[in-house]
């Protein structure tokens, strides 16, 4: 049974070295977190009510009657949070205990891994069961270091659902991995079959047999899966009592936890708490998407026929980042419109929990464990949405997306957010591109066709555009016709491509009447995340365009070519003023 003990001992100790590796990489990310934190509003209400949430929470959980329908009532998050921006040391009653924890939980997975495997492979041989084994685990290793470098969040419970996406459209996922990245691991699966080989017939089971391996795999599993067989008022229980309190927070959940122990916190909160979330979404988000679509004043006096919201990926003002002149569009803005930093908590990708927020004008954080991935829920639960208060004022609702339909399931989604339509990539297969993706300004002048196709039946519409251009990564050669090996030049061109087609829709007569644009995050390019980082800032930025009318008014009198003010407004233009992603919704229903 030497053999055994060997490999479990071994492949135990690269994943607890590679998880402490990981949780000192969360530690570093979430410094930076939280000074950026600390100037948002995003968590403002987390620190001002922490002490009375946290007292109620506390009196809920130690009180006789315990009603589980109310425990998102009483979510401790907010105690967790105001902790860590008071400079307050991370679990610091707990830190060794979680440690020692997750070294026990990575040996018992590592077991049940072996073991498994074991089971399915026992007759071809030890060798190979020890191969599977060593991928199995070096997966979970640098799919954790890869998802840190290019997101600077560790793997969460709603990656497992991801892989589906991933392997549907990698070059939004594997893209990302340098080529050095993907070299040493191709070496690292070579090495271990070419191992796995010539010791076939040296590495053997020797006196182990198939139902020691059985026993081995059901007992280590077992140990696993146990709590998920408890009563879900009891889980939450042992949960708190054992104060395993997430805050939904991946960096700082990892930091205090370690990336592993906290993957496995989620998996048990997600067990405790979905029938809770799910009934939450059912009748208080119910009431609430009541009061709203029942409030009149929830739209301008002003008359408009046709709204178009954009969703511009990856879209950041790199004259607030980099001191850098402004594009058209922005120069349009600051002198028609307004702008406004975006405040979210994540710097890169996570395009689902901004787009959620702006369109349900509901907070991730409010649904729980589902935080991590919003459109979970939104699959399965009608909410709230711009496009069903503005279709309650008779506007005819699309979300046009130049994308599979399926990702995200957005056919879903939008269909729970009340849009009349969903135009995805498979209605429109011949627009021209501008790297891999559909470019802006080919999506945007299909959407002035279908916009004149609707008016033909619809006298208000309105219009949410998600857009693809930009999305990442920006390796040499993006752009065959150019040739740009820097990622931010590259990043550059999509830019002056959203400029120039923004521009082109807020100066076109008879089309839209109000414009709304805003980046979902930051992209992922060293010198933009640094530069963001250093000014404890990752805000994209949203820009309305209220005053079209202008616009339009001094293109006709050729003002507009000639104006100084609008084509010299290159430098400290940016606003300040922040605005929650589930605020951006009165930009669009409101007068400003």
């Amino acid at each position: 049974m030497s053999n055994l003990i060997i490999l479990i001992s071994i492949l135990s100790l690269v994943l607890i070295i590679a998880n402490f590796l990981a949780t000192n990489d969360c530690r570093k990310s979430y410094e930076i977190l939280k000074n950026i934190l600390k100037n948002s509003t995003r968590y403002e209400h987390f620190v001002n009510n922490a002490q009375n949430k946290n007292e109620a929470f506390l009196s809920f959980l130690n009180s006789d009657t315990f009603n589980v329908n109310n425990y998102l009532n009483f979510v401790s998050k907010e105690q967790i949070i105001s902790d860590s921006l008071s400079n307050k040391n991370i679990a610091k009653d707990n830190f060794i205990g979680f440690k020692i924890l997750s070294i026990i939980l990575a040996f018992i997975c590592v077991t049940a891994i072996v073991g498994i495997l074991g089971v399915i492979f026992f007759k071809i041989g030890f060798s190979f069961v020890a191969l599977f084994s060593a991928i199995a685990i070096s997966i979970i290793v640098l799919g954790n270091k890869l998802k840190m470098k290019v997101l600077n969040e560790p793997l969460v419970w709603t990656d497992l659902l991801l892989f589906k996406e991933a392997f549907s459209h990698p070059g939004l996922y594997f893209s990302y991995a340098s080529t050095k990245s993907l070299i040493a691991f191709i070496l690292l699966i070579s090495s271990l079959i070419v191992g796995a080989v010539l010791t076939i017939n040296i590495c053997t089971w020797q006196d182990v047999s198939f139902y020691q391996v059985l026993v081995m795999a059901i007992c280590s599993l077992g140990i696993l899966i146990i709590p998920f067989f408890l009563p879900s008022s009891w889980l939450i229980k042992i949960l708190q009592k054992l104060n395993f309190n997430l805050s939904h927070i991946a960096l700082y959940d990892a930091t205090a936890f370690t990336p592993l122990f906290s993957f496995y916190i989620q998996l048990l909160e997600l067990k405790a708490t979905k029938d809770i979330v799910y009934k939450k979404c059912q009748n208080s988000f119910k009431q609430n998407n009541e009061v709203m679509l029942d409030s009149e004043n929830t739209i301008s006096n002003n008359t408009f026929d046709n709204v178009l919201l954009v969703q511009a990926e990856s879209y950041c003002s790199l004259n607030k980042l980099l001191n850098e002149s402004n594009y058209e569009f922005e120069k349009l803005n600051q002198k028609y419109g307004s702008n406004y930093d975006l405040d979210i908590a994540w710097d890169g990708a996570y395009t689902m929990r901004t787009e959620f927020e702006v369109l349900s004008g509901t907070c991730i954080h409010d649904l729980g464990i589902f935080a991590y991935n919003p459109y979970l829920l939104v699959q399965k639960f009608k909410f709230n949405s711009i496009a069903k208060i503005l279709k309650q004022k008779g506007f005819y609702t699309v979300c046009i997306h130049p994308n599979s339909e399926l990702f995200f399931g957005r056919d879903k989604v939008m269909k729970n957010f009340g849009f009349d339509e969903f135009v995805a990539l498979k209605d429109m297969p011949n627009l021209e591109r501008n790297g891999p993706h559909v470019s802006d300004v080919a999506l945007l002048n299909f959407t002035k066709d279908y916009l004149n196709k609707l008016k033909a039946n619809h006298q208000k519409v309105f219009v949410f555009v998600i857009s693809m251009e930009a999305h990442g990564p920006w390796h040499k050669g993006r752009l065959p016709n150019k040739e740009l090996n820097d990622a931010l030049m590259i990043y550059k061109e999509h830019l002056q491509s959203l400029s120039n087609a923004i521009t082109s829709i807020v100066t076109t007569p008879n089309l839209f009447d109000r414009v709304v644009v805003y980046g979902d995050h930051l992209p992922s390019i060293t010198d933009i995340k640094n530069a963001g980082f250093a000014k404890f800032d990752i805000s994209p930025q949203v820009l309305t365009f209220e005053n079209i009318d202008a616009i339009k008014s001094d293109m006709k009198a050729e003002v507009f070519e000639n104006n100084s003010e609008v084509q010299n407004s290159n430098e400290n233009n940016i606003s300040n003023l922040k605005i929650k992603a589930q605020d951006v919704k009165d930009l669009v229903i409101k007068s400003l």
